[in-house]
């Protein structure tokens, strides 16, 4: 008899980080914990002032690079220490 593998429907995180995704994988690959995630306005917003980098194809298709949208924000959101 032939052993059947179970795949986990579950993708983590990390799984997320390879490729281009939507609006909702990219909120679930930065902000892992659902308590503290933004909300999809949020990520349009910072879209729309052009914080975060995104491909765009077509009129509504947006899809994100989860490292460079967490580059970005890392740059525009961290500020040194101004007595180092």
């Amino acid at each position: 008899m032939a052993q059947q593998s179970t795949k986990s429907t579950q993708t983590s995180p990390e799984s997320l980080r390879s490729g281009l995704v939507d609006d909702t994988g990219l909120l679930e690959a930065l902000f892992p914990d659902p308590r503290s995630r933004p909300t999809e306005r949020w990520l349009r917003k910072m879209r729309q002032q052009r914080l975060i980098p995104c491909v765009k194809i077509g009129h509504r298709f947006v899809r994100y690079d989860v490292r460079q949208v967490e580059a970005a924000l890392k740059k525009q959101f961290t500020r040194e220490a101004k007595w180092a």
